[in-house]
């Protein structure tokens, strides 16, 4: 993921009538002064995440300065911190290292149990109402040889997640949305769909993916490779493979708190027999798959998880009529704001279908697009790019 282009945009959709903080900076590794990525930030129901260069801005409502900002990641110690209204200058933020030995917490279970433990617990450590979660969503293709970008298409989404006991998928709603074509694109790049339904494909637990799945889960191998931290909490970091490769296309690791057996973070990616597969049963009018990677992460508040963010990475091949081209998809979705009282679908919003081509559907940019919208430019050379837009479009 370092190379992929982040665009983090924040978004307080109900608070347009009141006066608001920005807070801006950096989160660096103590030690090695290196930048974090995906950092989460929060306070009160509202967050977002650090990009590539652990840079983050937040627009926080002056009625909240007196609660605790609080930074978390995976293998770090929280860092929290009461925001005064002079805090607008740049800050830079070092998270310490939480590294744990795995000697030094006791495992009682095997893997697989451990696993196991946590899917009977997926009840108790999620919601079991239905919640709204209101944050942006990011679309970008490239050509991974060469790393030039095709396109970029942004939206402001809400997310109606129903109950996590429920087998029901939710919906999706497109508040505002926008793109930049920066070259002619053919019908390899448009035919792309149901990107917007990121936050509902790829949330793990609710959609009993195979590997935790009840049904599934003896179809995989499990190892408890490590211990880390998570909210100054121990979570063990389990691998997965398949036992059978033709059974199973998925592996990579998952994060389990030792404490509530919650799932809080999965990493997972198509196996070499699968894309192999892939490869093979490809035809003359064909996209093939060759290489998909997914990060995400879930965050506890009121004493239960939701989906925090996901970003989902694809390298493709397209024949058409014998012409072959490769081409990168990253697709990103953070949480940036949520609502769990008395939750009801919203009825205003335009609803997106699977069907749907969001590069087809969305405008192009402007400089006040966005309006109370705050966004953030992540990388110089996208910024070099995209220099026929307003900077102010990316910076305010």
């Amino acid at each position: 993921m370092n190379k992929i282009i982040f665009i983090l945009l924040f978004s307080q959709i109900n608070l347009f009538a009141q006066e608001y903080h920005f807070f801006k900076g950096q989160v660096l590794d103590l030690s090695s002064q290196a930048p974090i990525e995906g950092v989460h930030l929060r306070i009160g129901n509202i967050g977002t995440a650090t990009n590539e260069k652990g840079d983050f801005l937040l627009k926080i409502p002056v009625k909240l300065l007196t609660n605790s900002l609080v930074f978390s990641a995976i293998g770090y110690k929280n860092h929290s911190q009461i925001l005064a209204k002079s805090d607008t200058i740049f800050q830079k933020i070092n998270l310490e290292s939480s590294a744990v030995a795995l000697n030094e917490v006791k495992v009682y279970s095997s893997a697989l149990a451990i696993v196991k433990s946590a899917i009977k617990e997926i009840e108790h450590n999620y919601f079991s109402t239905p919640t709204l979660l209101r944050g942006f969503y990011r679309e970008v293709s490239q050509d991974p040889n060469t790393l030039t970008y095709k396109y970029l298409a942004e939206a402001v989404l809400e997310v109606f997640k129903p109950s996590y006991q429920s087998s029901a998928d939710g919906t999706i709603h497109i508040l505002q949305s926008r793109k930049k074509e920066f070259m002619v694109l053919d019908s390899m790049q448009t035919f792309f769909n149901s990107g917007t339904f990121l936050p509902i494909t790829f949330d793990i637990v609710h959609q009993n993916k195979s590997f935790i799945n009840p049904d599934d889960v003896e179809k995989f191998k499990f190892e408890v490779q490590d211990v880390t931290t998570l909210d100054n909490q121990d979570v063990y970091v389990i691998s997965f493979s398949p036992k059978n490769e033709e059974e199973a296309a998925l592996q990579g690791k998952l994060y389990i708190n030792t404490q509530d057996n919650a799932f809080v973070g999965v990493d997972f990616a198509s196996n070499n027999a699968a894309l192999q597969k892939n490869s093979k049963e490809k035809s003359k009018y064909s996209t093939i798959f060759k290489g998909k990677e997914t990060k995400v992460r879930y965050e506890k508040m009121e004493g239960k998880y939701y989906l925090q963010s996901v970003a989902h990475t694809m390298t493709l091949n397209r024949i058409v009529k014998g012409k072959t081209e490769d081409f990168k998809l990253s697709l990103e979705f953070t949480t940036t704001d949520i609502e769990t009282q008395e939750v009801k679908k919203p009825k205003n919003a335009p609803k997106a279908h699977r069907s749907d081509v969001f590069l087809k559907a969305v405008g192009a940019m402007d400089e006040n697009f966005w309006g109370n919208y705050t966004t953030v430019l992540q990388n110089i050379s996208l910024q070099e790019e995209a220099s026929s837009l307003s900077k102010e479009t990316f910076h305010k």
